[in-house]
Order: structure tokens, then sequence, then C-alpha cells
């Protein structure tokens, strides 16, 4: 009986002292859209995944964070591991991709053509945030958001990092961070370069789907005065990759690295620049002004029962956005305009004619 009696008395302290200790949960607050607002407040499907979050993953890419931790749904392209095609709001993995505006610290990342956009060469160490938006997407991302928006924020902080893992058949990946921030400055530089010798053969020959990736970028936040803010960023990514063609689910089945119908080689390489600027009129008012300009060029050889097939084109996107934004105690209202001018280049070659597409 008295062993009894002191184990309710301490069930009982101990519900006292964690009933004690009250935890409260704050809202995330939502900025894809053009008046910041909190996640319970949102009239949007939002989904919105932190830097501990994607730590917590240890995923090796972003792709593998999207099917892994969200709703999305993510496959490569033809077989490219680095052009993964997505979906949202069951748009569907073939076409879903042109009805979804990524964009990364504001800069959008899709193709004027049916080419997805090339995430791989965004480290998930140097992401801070990912907030995906799946609706009224047309309305917060513009042309092509029809399935939603997906907002990818870099981080500005002091971490200093540094991240590698190997594997078998030659893989090996390697990153770094590098951060600095005051009330004046914030800056980084970041990278990362990953190589695989294949899995898969690709022809007769016994020659693998090897793919290797290269990338770099620096980010500049400088605050000359309190009310001005100057900003600065570039970055490329140089892709090399290999990769073969369908197999029937038999071949898949008896032996899944062996050759398919078809393989395609390719060279994918973009470069980015970009500078802006906000300006605090007064503490209600200010101006924010963004351009930047990416250069993108992509050269790939297909290899089938029909012969070889080569394509190759150079992209040059420029874009700008800027707003007038009032806030204060009764109202929040932003008022701007997106702009952008596509141009793509295809190369005549011995199986096509040279061609120029604009957007």
């Amino acid at each position: 009986m008295k062993r009894r009696l002191l184990s309710t008395v301490a069930i009982a302290a101990l519900t006292q002292s964690l009933s004690a200790e009250s935890v409260t949960l704050e809202p995330l607050t939502i900025t894809s859209t053009a008046i910041e607002t909190d996640e319970l407040r949102t009239t949007d499907a939002v989904e919105v995944y932190t830097q501990e979050d994607i730590e917590k993953a240890h995923v090796q890419n972003i792709y593998e964070f999207f099917n892994k931790q969200t709703s999305l749904t993510t496959m490569p392209s033809y077989g490219n591991p680095f052009t993964q095609k997505m979906d949202i709001h069951g748009y569907g993995v073939g076409d879903g991709h042109q009805n979804i505006v990524i964009k990364i610290d504001g800069r959008r990342l899709n193709n004027i053509d049916l080419v997805p956009q090339m995430l791989a060469g965004i480290s998930p160490g140097s992401i801070e945030r990912i907030e995906i938006i799946k609706s009224s997407g047309i309305v917060t991302g513009g042309d092509g958001a029809n399935a939603g928006v997906i907002n990818i924020t870099t981080k500005k902080s002091d971490d200093k990092e540094i991240s590698f893992y190997g594997g078998t058949y030659g893989t090996f990946d390697g990153a770094f961070y590098i951060g600095h921030s005051d009330e004046k400055l914030s800056a980084s530089v970041s990278g990362e370069a990953r190589k695989s010798n294949g899995i898969r053969h690709i022809d007769s020959e016994g020659n693998r789907d090897e793919n290797q990736l290269v990338t770099g970028a620096i980010d500049l936040a400088y605050m000359p005065v309190e009310a001005l803010e100057l900003r600065l960023n570039a970055g490329f990514a140089k892709t090399d990759v290999d990769y073969a063609g369908s197999i029937t689910q038999e071949q898949y089945e008896d032996d899944p690295t062996q050759e398919g119908t078809s393989y395609t080689s390719q060279e994918y390489d973009t470069t980015t620049i970009g500078v802006g600027l906000t300006y605090f009129i007064d503490e209600t008012l200010s101006i924010d002004l963004d351009v930047d300009r990416q250069k993108k060029s992509s050269d790939s050889l297909n290899v089938s029962a029909f012969g070889p097939y080569e394509w190759a084109a150079d992209y040059k996107y420029d874009s700008f956005g800027g707003s007038v934004d009032y806030v204060n105690d009764l109202l929040e209202l932003s008022v701007g305009i997106d702009g952008f001018k596509g141009r793509r280049e295809s190369h005549a070659t011995l199986y096509g004619t040279a061609n120029k597409t604009t957007k």
C-alpha cells in the first residue's frame, strides 16, 4: 500500500511539473507572397521547410529532399539526374514542371522551352528555407505558375561548413559554405563538386552513365547607410552527364544495369549575375529593385538505332522586378512589376537548321 501511495505522489508531482512548463508554438512566416503573412492566416496551401528540416533529412541533393520530405514528386528527365521533372497538384510528372515557377532568392529558373528547371546546382547545405505554394500560383508567381510556386532562399549567416560523402561506383561529393554577417555586410561563398562513374551501361562497349557537376556562388549585401541595402550575387553550374535510354519491365527485372535502346551525352552550363537594392524612404515606405541576367548553354548528342542526333542551343534571360511597399498598423500595400525577356538560339547541325525562340 505504501508503494502504491508513493507512486501516486510521484506521478502527481511530475504532472504538475510538466504542466508548469508550457510550450508555445509560433506560426511560420510566409514570404513567397507579395505581402508577408503567417501560415495560420494565409489563404494558400503552403508547405514551409527550414534549414533545420533540411539538415535533419540528410539528403544528397534537393530532388531527394522533395521526394522524401514534401508532397512533390520528381523523376529524372529521360534519365538525366540533374534536370528532373516534377509534379504539384496532379499535373503529372511528364509536363507538370511547365506549370511550376521555381525561384531562388527571387530569380526565376524556368526556361522558355520545354526543358525542366535545373535544381542540381543548388546544394542542400546552402539553403535556408523552402516554401511551396500550391494554390493561387499564377497570382504570386506569374506566367507558368498554374500548379504552384517553389521559392528557395539561400543562407546568409556566419556558418562555416564543409561536407562530403563517397560510395561505390566512384561516387563522391564535396560541398562548402563560408558566410559572414554583421550590421553592415552580409557575404557568403559556396560551392559543390560531384561525380559518379555510373551504375548502368549505355552502349555495347561497356561505357557507363557517368556524370559530374561543379557549382559555385557568391552573395553580397552591404548597407552603406541605415536606409539603403545594396545586393550583388553571381553563380555558375557546369554539368557533364551520360544517361541511358529506356528498357522494358522484363529487361529491368532481368538486369537493371543493362543498356537501353539509346543513350545521350550532354553538357549543360549556366552562369548568373544579379544586382539589387532596397531603400527605406521612412518607417512605412520602401522601394525594392532587382535585375539579373542568366546565360545557359546546352550541347547534347543522342545515339540510337536510327543514328546519332546532335542538338545545341544558347539561352539568354534578362529579368527585372521592382516594387513600392507601404506598411503601417492598419494597412499593407505592395505595388510593383515583374519583367522577363528570354531568347534561345539553336545552332545548325547535320540534323537541323538554326532557329531562334523569344519570350
